[in-house]
């Protein structure tokens, strides 16, 4: 049932979280469509193999004291909620971060299950990721110049190679950081977190990518700050940056925030009036309820689940 249910979520999390970047990222001359989802997808493979998985972790065992039997139950009532969580959040025009409504589900579903929450561990993951869109806006501001430097001397090839590198940077951050709650199922199940399952969970990723980049296109990357592949480079390049050094507290952070953030630094830059204000406060909005509605729907996955059973 966890590998089930694991499936479902890689496939939802391709759709929610790949089609937002994706259809941000090839508004960039010389991305090609192909191409980025096969970087995306490598990256889901390689970057766990090779630097391990210690986000999921955190999700796993870094939020709620729960013992190794109560976990399997946890991680699916935490992601139960998530899916609900965003999917309404979404269909009311507010479109959201999954992977704070897992953080959300999940301590929400210890609370339901009677389980102690790790305090310290909840607070560095709101604390951190608080500041990941603050940091996105800030190095992005800073990253800038470089990169109209660049397209200034290198015209559209010199603007393509910095998109190639945003996406590649992009591709790495995301799977070290909130990429890796699509293992958090994976991990409590019986199989384990195994190579054959990591290949798995990416290429059902890229299956949900697809329609996802169809779905997300015109939204996100365009509509919080008007501005060119210049800005959109740049809020790539910063709001990775501010995604792997979070990874590297082993805290998950949303990626769709982070280049949010980005956006929204670039477009200062150019002055308050480039800033689609009202589009920027939805998204703020969206993102402070996901996380308290997700705890609420843990709590009642938790109480239906004990109902029927």
């Amino acid at each position: 049932m966890l590998l089930l249910l694991a499936t479902a979520f890689a496939v939802i999390n391709g759709v929610n979280d790949g089609g937002a970047m994706l259809a941000a990222t090839l508004r960039v001359p010389g991305q090609r469509v192909l191409a980025s989802v096969a970087t995306l997808g490598v990256a889901l493979v390689a970057v766990p193999l090779l630097f391990g998985t210690g986000v999921a972790t955190t999700l796993t065992s870094g939020l709620v004291d729960a013992p190794t039997d109560d976990r399997p139950a946890l991680i699916a009532s935490g992601v139960i909620a998530a899916i609900v969580v965003v999917a309404l959040l979404t269909r009311a025009g507010l479109p959201t971060s999954l992977t704070l409504a897992m953080v959300g589900g999940i301590i929400g579903a210890g609370i339901g299950r009677g389980l102690p929450v790790m305090v310290a561990g909840v607070t560095k993951v709101m604390v951190i990721g608080l500041a990941a869109p603050v940091v996105g806006a800030i190095l992005s501001q800073a990253l800038a110049r470089t990169t109209k430097l660049v397209h200034a001397r290198g015209g559209s090839r010199g603007l393509a190679a910095m998109g190639r590198l945003s996406m590649g940077t992009q591709a790495i951050a995301y799977a070290t950081n909130d990429g890796q709650k699509m293992l958090a199922l994976v991990a409590v199940s019986a199989a384990g977190v195994t190579p054959p399952l990591i290949v798995a969970m990416a290429v059902l990723f890229v299956v949900g990518t697809i329609p996802g980049i169809v779905m997300a296109a015109g939204t996100l990357g365009r509509s919080i700050a008007a501005g060119g592949p210049n800005e959109e480079v740049t809020a790539q390049l910063g709001g990775s940056i501010a995604v792997l050094t979070s990874a590297a507290f082993g805290v998950p952070v949303s990626m769709t925030q982070a280049v949010s953030g980005g956006l929204v630094g670039t477009g200062l830059l150019r002055g308050l009036r480039q800033i689609r204000w009202r589009v920027a406060g939805q998204l703020a909005v969206a993102w402070m309820l996901t996380l308290p509605s997700a705890a609420v729907a843990g709590l009642a996955v938790v109480a239906v689940s004990r109902g029927v059973g």
